[in-house]
């Protein structure tokens, strides 16, 4: 029982520490997007930035003997390297003249330790991902990496064009980007995890941010009159909202006083179109997530998010204080927010 005992912890801590690094895999690449054109890239030949079909920036390359590079330097500790991104090509029956990814591990005198060879991997005009993780000797200092056009002798080169975007170099870890042309989902609230105090929020009653044991920062109400709020404008042209958040109680099954979110869709005027009523979802101590989307209104111009403590009639405040992290607000997308440190 004891070595099950210990073997079990030794697997949870490992499972712990990949989820960390999941969450916190650094792409290392400067402008891996394209959104400041070439900045941040060397190029070689005819290779450059343009728009793409869904109106973002692309990284083209169209001959076999140029190429897009950037250097990147190797984090001390690093054991291995991921390159990765996306890849399309402008033609459909090309045979030759495909998108691809390459790279070189280099040391501290520029000599080539390694090639990362990933090669070609999509000949179709769709977006597709590509990646490779590379075991990296001690001696690394930089990664070159590039985006480049495919040869093969013999074929007819009909002037296919090789198109990336959202490319990707990180350590020891994957730090995977996200398909082009689809609009990074934002979280529009501001301090939404209280690290910034009660900065961007507008208090009514007794309310303060909390330090948690284990040192993690909250919105605490203390009274069921009091709230934390905020108001999020809602972007042009947005037709859904997503509103979402981590609730926790600081007494078990108290009878009342829990937390809750509440939220008013608002018109210019400050009219209320509808309320977003979550009601009370549990009444432990434990973090849990609650989430709701709400079909916008026409003339909704923007979200007032509410932070609240239940009230019950003829039920006595046990003095339970709600607590509030990681909230969330985006529109037309979801975007659910990582679980608060336990306490």
């Amino acid at each position: 029982m004891k070595l099950f005992s210990i073997v079990l912890t030794a697997v949870i801590i490992l499972f712990s520490a990949s989820n960390i690094s999941a969450q916190s895999c650094k792409n290392h690449l400067l402008n891996f997007n394209a959104q400041r054109g070439i900045s941040g890239f060397q190029t070689h030949g005819s290779a450059t930035v343009t728009n793409g079909r869904a109106g973002n920036k692309i990284f083209k390359v169209t001959d076999s003997n140029s190429h897009i590079y950037q250097d990147v330097k190797v984090p001390s500790g690093s054991t291995s390297v991921y390159i990765g991104g996306w890849t399309r090509n402008s033609k459909a029956n090309a045979t030759t003249g495909h998108a691809y990814l390459y790279g070189y591990v280099m040391d501290a005198s520029g000599k080539i330790l390694e090639y990362i060879q990933v090669g070609v991997q999509n000949k179709t005009t769709g977006w597709k991902h590509q990646g490779k993780t590379t075991s990296i000797d001690s001696r690394a200092s930089k990664i070159r990496f590039f985006m480049k056009r495919s040869s093969i002798n013999g074929q007819t080169d009909i002037g296919n064009q090789a198109i990336f975007d959202n490319v990707a170099v990180s350590f020891n870890c994957q730090a995977k980007t996200a398909k082009p042309g689809v609009p990074p989902c934002t979280n529009m609230v501001k301090n939404h995890t209280a690290n910034g105090g009660e900065t961007h929020w507008n208090t009514h009653g007794n309310v303060a941010v909390a330090t948690l044991a284990g040192g993690n920062k909250s919105f605490k109400v203390m009274d069921s009159g009091a709230h934390f709020y905020q108001d999020i404008t809602i972007p042009s042209g947005k037709r859904k909202a997503y509103i979402g958040g981590w609730t926790r109680n600081s007494q078990l099954d108290a009878p009342t006083g829990h937390a809750y979110l509440y939220g008013y869709v608002m018109d210019e005027n400050d009219k209320i179109l509808e309320y977003v009523q979550f009601g009370v979802t549990h009444t432990g101590m434990k973090w849990e997530y609650t989430a709701k989307t709400v079909v916008l209104d026409s003339n909704a111009k923007k979200i007032r998010l509410f932070l609240k403590k239940s009230a019950k009639n003829g039920v006595a405040d046990t003095g339970n204080n709600a607590h509030f992290d990681n909230l969330v607000v985006s529109f037309d997308c979801v975007k659910k927010t990582p679980a608060p440190k336990p306490y």
